[in-house]
């Protein structure tokens, strides 16, 4: 029987985790939904709710590729996405529409692509394999791309025990990635690329080997977070604010404007209260999250 309706759960997450810029991600317990209904008549998308025009947009474009590489009939479907995750905060919000869409038509058409061709092609349509590793996957991704192409190639995944709370702050100015992008330099000094290449090694180990103490001074990062403070102001201080109540150390979530920080679980709150203040100081609200990695990707919760 062919299902006509899908719908998945799809979690947030976080991206770079400091010097990893690209290749390292993180799943988080926070949810948008997507659900997809197969339309009668031609192949068209369509969407609904507010954010009906960049549903179309974006569902038009995953649905282009999902069709040309599986060869399924294209049809006519309709999106309605809605959930918890903030709009370009560094949260991984376009994964989830792009993910929302390709996982639901994949669904629909009875799983023609495995989840390491889910990831492959969602890296084309979001530009970078980290936020889409960890939307399918879950956990701790490290993320490996061609260095000619750029294409997907392979990844890591490592489960994060209920022992690490991720603390999430995330101001209400928004980030576009492609603006972050344009900030970033052509050429970096070679001893600070070395600092943070060491840093970014150690912190895999710690996250395969689920030492989190051992994430203290990891995310050291010179090839990204500094250029986008004009962008993100007071990363810092609500980094080390956050250290300094419990953490164990602190990034910028993808281009943010969200920061984090990796904190044992019993300090999650300190460590939330410290962040927030730092914000609440300079007049920025902020919305505060505590939350646990989701291990487990997205997900169909109900087809029909």
């Amino acid at each position: 029987m062919v299902a006509r309706e899908v719908e998945l759960c799809l979690p947030a997450s976080t991206s770079n985790c400091g010097p990893g810029f690209d290749t390292l991600s993180i799943g988080l317990a926070l949810y948008n939904f997507c659900r997809l209904r197969r339309q009668e008549g031609p192949y068209r998308v369509e969407g609904l709710g507010e954010q009906a025009a960049d549903l179309v947009e974006r569902g038009r474009r995953t649905a282009d590729l999902f069709f040309a590489r599986t060869g399924a009939e294209p049809f006519a479907f309709e999106i309605e996405l809605w959930g918890e995750v903030p709009g370009e905060r560094g949260l991984g919000s376009s994964a989830t529409v792009y993910g929302g869409v390709l996982l639901g038509l994949n669904a629909l058409c009875g799983n023609p692509l495995g989840p390491h061709d889910c990831v492959r092609e969602l890296t084309r349509l979001d530009n970078a394999p980290d936020n889409v590793c960890a939307l399918v996957r879950g956990g701790f991704c490290v993320s490996r791309t061609d260095p000619e192409s750029g294409e997907y190639l392979d990844s890591f995944r490592f489960p994060v025990t209920e022992e690490l709370s991720l603390v999430v702050a995330a101001p209400e100015t928004r980030v576009s990635t492609p603006l972050a992008r344009q900030v970033l330099p052509d050429m970096l000094p070679f001893e600070e690329v070395v600092k943070s290449l060491n840093g970014l090694a150690y912190l895999v180990g710690a996250f395969a080997k689920q030492d989190y103490e051992r994430l203290r001074g990891t995310t050291r990062d010179a090839i990204h977070q500094p250029f986008r403070k004009t962008l993100n102001p007071f990363v810092d201080e609500a980094i080390h604010a956050g250290v300094t109540a419990g953490a164990y150390a602190g990034w910028l979530s993808g281009s943010g404007s969200s920061v984090v920080c990796a904190s044992p679980r019993e300090s999650a709150l300190e460590v939330r209260a410290a962040m927030e203040e730092v914000y609440r100081e300079h007049g920025i609200h902020c919305r505060m999250m505590a939350l646990a990695v989701d291990n487990n990707g997205a997900r169909v919760v109900e087809s029909a």
